[in-house]
Parts: C-alpha cells; structure tokens; sequence
C-alpha cells in the first residue's frame, strides 16, 4: 500500500513539472519569435516598407516560429510588436513584446 502512495506522489510531481515546463518553455519560443518579428519587420521598414508590409513579414516569421502576432506598430523605422504562444499543458498564453529598430 505504501509503494501504491510512493507511486501516485511521485507521479503527480512529475505532471507539475511537465506543465511548468510547457508554461516557462511557451515563454521562451515567445520571446524569441517577438525579437524575430520585431528585427525583420524593422529590417524591412529600414528598407523602405510601410507599415502593412513591415507588419506582415513580421507576422509570417512569428508564424514560422510557431507563434501568433497580436500587435504590431511601425513609428518611423522602430517596430513594436506583440506575440503570443499557447502551451501544451497550460491554460493560459504565453505573451512576448518586443522593439526594434534605430535608438530615438
């Protein structure tokens, strides 16, 4: 009976971990897939792109990183942007903001 209660425990702690872990991993893959998006599509506001094709490049590389582009803003050359990534095990999205283009 005691190896029974052993067994559940150690089973139910390994479940925690497994959620945590797909909760802090989602936060990782958003963050990078907001710098991504951010650089590219200042990258491409640098080089002469409005804000509807800046924000689109940035929504296809947050996509390709298996990410979802809330937010995306163009002031001059600098990008702001917004991700989110929904983890496996996780009830909730896993949010990333991100800036990018030349110091004001």
């Amino acid at each position: 009976m005691l190896a029974v209660a052993v067994v559940a425990v150690v089973m139910v702690l390994g479940t925690g971990c497994l959620v945590i872990a797909s909760a802090v991993l989602a936060s990782g893959r958003a963050r990078l897939a907001a710098d991504v998006a951010a650089l590219a599509g200042a990258g491409a506001a640098r080089d002469g792109a409005d804000a509807g094709r800046a924000c689109a490049l940035a929504r296809q590389v947050a996509r390709t990183n298996d990410a979802t582009l809330s937010t995306c803003s163009l002031e001059g050359e600098r990008l702001d942007v917004v991700v989110t990534v929904q983890p496996v095990w996780w009830p909730a999205v896993a949010v990333a903001r991100s800036r990018a283009g030349p110091r004001s």
